[in-house]
């Protein structure tokens, strides 16, 4: 599980069509804020794309996501998951993007992870 937090506009959809892309699919990614969750699919994984910026209570959508987060084959990103947060496992990658200060279309990402999930970390380098 991904957790992106930044501002309005500073990247989260961005970030996951890179992902996406990464990941070997030919998807088109856009920002799941109208409906919600959108779904991709890899030759490896399928990538539920969830965006709770329009939302004042996550309601229903808790039990779709809690569904995906034990299965090994599914990655799940969420934008805006401040109401989700009683839901969210521990276990999971948060990334923080923020502006560059002095290049508008750069971003810096600060990573945090579980402690279980440090061996990430180390491949990342």
């Amino acid at each position: 599980m991904i957790e992106l937090i930044s501002d309005l506009g500073g990247g989260k959809t961005a970030l996951t069509k890179g992902i996406v892309k990464g990941l070997g699919s030919d998807d088109e990614v856009s920002s799941p804020s109208f409906v919600v969750c959108n779904t991709y699919s890899s030759p490896r994984f399928m990538v539920n794309h969830f965006d709770f910026y329009r939302l004042d209570a996550i309601g229903i959508m808790a039990e779709e996501m809690k569904q995906s987060f034990g299965e090994k084959e599914i990655i799940t990103i969420i934008e805006w998951a401040g109401i989700a947060a009683d839901v969210l496992p521990t276990k999971r990658i948060k990334i923080t993007l923020t502006k560059h200060q002095n290049e508008p279309d750069s971003r810096n990402l600060r990573l945090e992870l579980d402690d279980s999930l440090s061996c990430i970390a180390r491949d990342m380098r």
